[in-house]
């Protein structure tokens, strides 16, 4: 678990060190879209993590 939330915090540092890349006018480019997404997956661990700790906690 910790090492997806490593890999993550590295996918969105993009989103501060390369935001030229990331942003056009205040809209996420292809890759700030493919980075982005990174939130649902997230969000997913998390919520898949919650219900496990529930269940066997």
């Amino acid at each position: 678990m910790s090492l997806f939330f490593a890999h993550m915090a590295g996918v969105f540092t993009s989103l501060v060190l390369l935001p030229s890349e990331m942003w056009r006018h205040g809209v996420p480019t292809l890759g700030g879209q493919y980075v982005l997404k990174n939130l649902v997956l997230v969000a997913a661990v998390q919520v898949r993590q919650h219900h496990l700790d529930d269940r066997f906690g």
